[in-house]
């Protein structure tokens, strides 16, 4: 775990240091990261919902947070 860590902050820091933040966030808007982001939630609630009926005030509480 501490090496993917590790990794990530290398490559965070590459991609900010070469530009390449410019060229991603033209490609990437906000129009296109809504709907993935929304369609990897839909592909997760099958296996989400059914915990969260079980726990539903913790499940609340998370989606009010």
């Amino acid at each position: 775990i501490a090496g993917a860590v590790l990794l990530g902050g290398v490559l965070e820091a590459v991609i900010g240091f070469t530009g390449l933040m410019g060229l991603i966030r033209r490609v990437l808007s906000p129009v296109v990261i809504g709907p993935v982001i929304m369609l990897i939630g839909l592909a997760l609630y099958q296996f989400g919902a059914p915990v969260a009926a079980e726990h539903w005030g913790v499940s609340l509480l998370t989606m009010v947070l």
